[in-house]
């Protein structure tokens, strides 16, 4: 039974990150015994929120994989989709796919959006209206898929893990293969308490950024500026989270149009035909600042990573480049000032 100390400590061991597949299984069935015998009232502490915009019916496929691998986990718990669409065409597409697959799972809240929402606008939604009801919040992106013994193994994590100390704050959970200060996870690979959770969602928004394609690269930095000290992530060292890169996804789209970008840039050879080009895809080249910001990169960084000649910008773009730089600097700079209140 979860204690009032909502950061539980684990006790006993860890997942080996060398274990065959055979250890895994074994691994996976001893998990689930427990969590149903032992930690069965922990069960409704966590949720899944999956923040979806169709923006066309033929991404409604990856959904269906989606909601399937979600439903049929080995531990079930609350999932909450929050979902906008383009136009009536999709709403009535997902309408008739939810009634021939999906019409009978009461573990499955539907949360309609009378507009287009952003990805992390849903979240804080879903967060601001079931808060109540849960302390510990999983995510997946609506073309993803979970193992199916993905919430098995985070439940089972909350109270088991060979790293454990007095000193330690646990703060959520995560399944990154490799170690989160060397390599670098999106938001979906983490569980959060609420108590870490919250004060990012009110911070950001007080920056106007929740809308921001790319708003999900700050938590990730938010929860970077909080290791090396008291706080603590759990790692169960084992891949279950299955991120589709393939051309029709949401990542797969845009790598194609930055490849498209890149294409056609590479054959301009006046410069004001360059500034030109650069002018009608500025969203494109902020976006690439606001990701490679949140990796700490310099402004001169920034500007070689999107590819762009410095010595060729005139002032008007470069202008435009620098104040964007700035502003979202002030942004990523200010995750190290949330003030996070903690059950000790």
């Amino acid at each position: 039974m979860m204690t009032e100390n909502i950061f539980v400590k684990p006790i006993g061991m860890n997942v080996n990150d060398m274990l065959c597949v055979e250890e895994q299984e074994e691994l996976f069935e001893a998990a689930e015994m427990i969590v149903k015998n032992v930690y069965n009232e922990d069960i409704n502490q966590f949720c899944i929120i999956v923040p979806s915009h169709v923006s066309n019916c033929e991404r409604l496929k990856y959904m269906k994989d989606c909601l399937q691998s979600l439903l049929c986990q080995s531990t079930c718990i609350q999932i909450y989709l929050s979902i906008s669409f383009e136009d009536n065409i999709c709403e009535r597409c997902f309408d008739s796919m939810m009634s021939r697959h999906f019409s009978h799972d009461s573990n499955l809240i539907i949360i309609k959006r009378k507009n287009k929402t952003a990805q992390f606008r849903h979240i804080m939604q879903v967060y601001n209206e079931y808060r109540h009801k849960h302390q510990w919040f999983m995510f997946c992106d609506d073309d993803d898929t979970y193992h199916m013994h993905r919430v098995t193994m985070f439940v089972y994590s909350l109270h088991f893990d060979e790293d454990v100390s007095e000193e330690k704050i646990y703060i959520g959970m995560h399944d990154c293969y490799y170690d989160i200060k060397t390599a670098y996870y999106e938001y979906w690979a983490y569980c959060l308490n609420t108590k870490i959770l919250e004060p990012f969602l009110k911070h950001i928004d007080k920056y106007n950024v929740t809308d921001h394609v790319y708003c999900d690269c700050l938590i990730v930095k938010y929860i970077e500026s909080l290791m090396g000290g008291k706080y603590f992530i759990i790692n169960t060292k084992l891949k279950l989270y299955n991120h589709n890169t393939l051309e029709n996804s949401v990542c797969g789209r845009l790598k194609k149009n930055m490849d498209k970008i890149n294409i056609n840039f590479s054959k301009i050879q006046d410069d004001e035909s360059l500034n030109k080009f650069i002018g009608e895809n500025m969203n494109i080249y902020l976006n690439n600042i606001f990701v490679s910001l949140t990796r700490d990169y310099t402004f001169d960084r920034c500007i070689n990573k999107s590819g762009l000649p410095m010595i060729r910008i005139n002032k008007h773009n470069m202008s435009i480049l620098t104040q964007y730089y700035l502003k979202i600097k002030t942004v990523c700079d200010s995750l190290h000032d949330i003030k996070i209140q903690i059950i000790v």
